[in-house]
């Protein structure tokens, strides 16, 4: 059972695991269901804090770029 965490917190977390996985395994590899299986929620869990796939995706590569820039 995952721990109850606040959304932003859960949110940013959600963002390192496909961060980490990315680079990992590709951009290609990112889908709800392999954000959910990194950090250890489900896949439910992620659709709701991240959205949909394009959203998803767009903010793994805006985190990806602000980590770079600063």
């Amino acid at each position: 059972m995952t721990e109850h965490l606040k959304p932003d917190v859960r949110t940013n977390e959600l963002l390192d695991a496909a961060l980490e996985l990315a680079a990992r395994t590709g951009w290609r590899s990112l889908t709800h269901t392999s954000v959910a299986h990194a950090a250890g929620v489900s896949p439910a869990l992620v659709v709701l804090r991240l959205g949909t796939k394009t959203a998803l995706l767009r903010d793994v590569m805006r985190r990806a770029v602000n980590r770079s820039v600063v």
